[in-house]
């Protein structure tokens, strides 16, 4: 596991390099809550938290590849990524009160501001908006290359500067 906090101006930015093990789900939790902590309020750090165990949870279950995860604080909100080897992209499932799984994705668009998925050559990115809202019910994102998205919230900076991680090059599907 790689782990490492960059400076970018003003919006601190967090890096993790994790293998595809259900253990990453409390090493990502734990390594956002300790950034996040001194940066946010605790509600919108408890819900950061939730949604990237999810994030991690989904690409620990079905990508199977090892991940890169990121987080961006931009003011009072942070923006979380989970980058991982797989072209196939998550969904929803309609509700089933007797599923005991299944329910990921609608809880990260429940608490998330604007969350969504865009491929790119070497796999695809789940990214969420969370901040002192989140009772504003997710919105879909619009529809945007994956490259100005990723640069726009410097998921491709924070890449870049990691040399062994892949760029976003895909359009958002």
């Amino acid at each position: 596991m790689i782990e490492r906090r960059i400076e970018h101006g003003h919006h601190p930015s967090w890096l993790v390099r994790l293998p595809p093990e259900p253990e990453s789900c409390r090493t990502a939790r734990q390594g956002l809550a300790r950034f996040l902590r001194p940066l946010l309020p605790e509600p919108v750090v408890e819900d950061a938290v939730l949604v990237l165990h999810e994030l991690v949870a989904n690409g620990v279950d079905h990508a199977g590849t090892p991940m890169i995860v990121t987080a961006r604080v931009r003011g009072d909100a942070v923006r979380l990524a989970v980058h991982d080897g797989s072209t196939v992209p998550g969904e929803t499932r309609p509700h089933d009160p007797r599923a005991h799984r299944g329910r990921g994705l609608q809880l990260v668009g429940t608490i998330s501001r604007r969350w969504g998925i865009y491929r790119h050559r070497t796999g695809k990115t789940t990214w969420a908006e969370l901040g002192p809202d989140p009772d504003t019910p997710a919105q879909p994102a619009p529809a945007v290359p994956a490259q100005r998205t990723a640069h726009r919230f410097g998921a491709r900076r924070a890449d870049q500067e990691n040399r062994n991680t892949s760029l976003p090059t895909g359009s958002r599907s």
